[in-house]
């Protein structure tokens, strides 16, 4: 079996969305991380978004460093990771014993109220970090 870094690194390429929630440590800082994949200057990176109770901080990481900054938050802090990719969903969860739990659900998108495959802008432009505002009055 494939340690959790192994198995992270392996869906990486294809991961669309990732959140990391569950606070185990009451003292660490940050409530959820949430991650998700963007162009910024026609180079794809993901941006880390970090939510305190109050504040949200983003940082934009290249692929090959997003495993060591996952992985410094979660399973000690922070015990849930979903990976989310255009077809499936990766659940890894610690429990209170130190056991990892893996699941994979196929997602299907004739549920009401899941993600319809609609693009990320109103125009159906290519995803983009700075996209430009749709306003009713310009």
């Amino acid at each position: 079996m494939l340690s959790i870094k192994e198995e992270i690194e392996r869906l990486l390429p294809t991961a669309e969305r990732i959140i990391i929630s569950n606070r185990l440590d009451t003292t660490y800082k940050y409530r959820k991380i949430e991650v998700r994949k963007v162009r910024i200057q026609g180079k794809e990176c993901f941006q880390i978004s970090s939510y305190t109770e109050k504040q949200v901080f983003q940082e934009n990481v290249d692929i090959n460093k997003l495993t060591d900054r996952l992985l410094m938050s979660f399973p000690e802090s922070l015990c849930q990771l979903n990976l989310f990719t255009t077809d499936r969903e990766y659940s890894f969860r610690m429990t209170k014993k130190g056991k990892m739990l893996r699941n994979s659900t196929k997602l299907t998108t004739n549920k009401p109220g899941a993600n319809q495959g609609l693009p990320l802008c109103i125009d159906g432009s290519e995803k983009q970090h700075n996209r430009k505002k749709h306003y009713l009055l310009e």
